[in-house]
């Protein structure tokens, strides 16, 4: 069997059919395009390499974060192309997303060989991977589960502090959808949505991988 990550836009369209919140995406191949996609989303962007071979892409120098204007969109757009130059990949231009505000959470989800999908939850960003401050529960999570998991981690305190009770039951129902994900689509190997983006109005998630198994 074959393993291979989805892109980004393969990746949005299959959160999009668990009615997953996702950021807005556009494409642009060119610096003209670039500026009307982004004129369109209304800055401050985003934007972010286009390779199915850059798994970890902030790390590569593939995501550029808060563009502020039309100046630093192309400026970051180059930044893009030398990084597809130095890796020795085709660039394929870039997607677009508007910048939103907003605490990172983290959700994830594994196809363990004994117990089948396992769901993940805990403060996204770099916090994933420095505090590794995360809950596990075994799919299917029903609404009391997906809840508990949230109060078990500091994720819960920060989303307290700031009286986020909206962000909190979007936070379980994001849970809940992925845990349906995963236990409907077996080919799915591995889920990471980080960050998950949570403030007063929405929880939005702005990246995405997965990895399938074909």
């Amino acid at each position: 069997m074959e393993r291979l990550f989805l892109d980004y836009a393969e990746c949005f369209n299959l959160l999009k059919k668990y009615k997953l919140p996702v950021v807005d995406l556009e494409l642009a191949k060119s610096k003209e395009e670039l500026l009307k996609k982004a004129e369109k989303l209304g800055y401050p962007v985003v934007l972010k390499i286009i390779s199915r071979k850059v798994v970890h892409k902030t790390d590569a120098g593939g995501v550029k974060l808060n563009i502020q204007n039309e100046t630093e969109a192309i400026k970051a757009f180059h930044e893009i192309q030398n990084v597809t130059k130095k890796l020795k990949i085709r660039f394929n231009g870039v997607y677009v997303q508007r910048f939103i505000p907003g605490e990172l959470m983290y959700v994830g989800a594994k196809q363990d060989p004994q117990f089948g999908p396992v769901i993940t939850f805990g403060l996204g960003g770099v916090y994933v991977e420095v505090l590794r401050d995360v809950s596990y529960r075994i799919a299917p999570l029903d609404e009391e589960s997906a809840l508990e998991m949230i109060k078990e981690t500091k994720a819960y305190r920060v989303l307290s502090c700031c009286r986020n009770k909206v962000g909190i039951k979007l936070l379980q129902n994001i849970l809940l959808k992925v845990s349906k994900l995963m236990v409907n689509n077996h080919q799915v190997q591995e889920l990471d949505l980080n960050p998950v983006i949570v403030n007063k109005n929405y929880s939005l998630i702005a990246d995405a991988r997965i990895l399938i198994e074909k």
